[in-house]
Formats: structure tokens, sequence, C-alpha cells
């Protein structure tokens, strides 16, 4: 088994920076399937995954980093599941509010059956 590249320190705050950056819950991510790649913007800073390259913007500086494919698995892993996580909020949130639309619905129901004396 081939041992992996070891990263240098800038690759590591890269990781870091883009793992912190998925975590904020304002942040933007939208992953394409089709052209392979993520973008990330929280603020002015936008945060580019390509295959394994990485960009990180700021506006003054841009950081062009590229990794190995465990390394930018792990980073597409970690978008997928934060994807996952607010796609699940947003089904809460909508099936509480059809739960409430449905229940609003059978107390009208209920009044007009008891309107109607039945």
């Amino acid at each position: 088994m081939i041992n992996p590249t070891p990263l240098t320190d800038t690759q590591q705050m890269g990781i870091k920076i883009f793992e912190r950056t998925v975590s904020i819950k304002d942040a933007e991510i939208f992953f394409s399937p089709l052209s392979d790649s993520i973008y990330i913007e929280v603020n002015d800073i936008y945060i580019i995954l390509e295959g394994s390259d990485l960009q990180i913007i700021n506006g003054k500086f841009r950081y062009d980093l590229h990794y190995q494919d465990s390394v930018r698995s792990k980073l597409v892993r970690k978008v997928l599941n934060t994807l996952e996580q607010r796609r699940i909020e947003v089904e809460r949130r909508i099936k509480s509010k059809s739960d409430l639309t449905l229940n609003s619905i059978m107390e009208e129901i209920e009044d007009i059956r008891k309107e109607k004396g039945q």
C-alpha cells in the first residue's frame, strides 16, 4: 500500500477553513454533481472545490490548493452531510406547516359538523 503524501501546513489550514465555513449556518452552499464542483459563499469569502482543487478567495487573496482524492472525498462528505441536515430541517418545517394546516382543516370540518348538527 502506498502511503499518502503528508499534507503541508497550508493544505491543513485549507481543510480547516473549508470545514469551518461549511459549518456556518448562513453559508450558501451549492453542489453540482454534473460539474463535480462545490461552491461556498459566506460574507466576502468564497470557497470552490473543483475535482481535487480547492480555491479560497477573500477579495484580497486567492489560495489554490491541490489534494489527493481521499481528502477530496472527505471534504465532499462533509458538504453532503451538511446539505442533508439542512434538507431535514426544511422537511421538518414543511411538515409542521402541513400538519398545522391539516389540523386547521379538521377544526373547520368539526365546526361545520356542529353547525349542521351532525
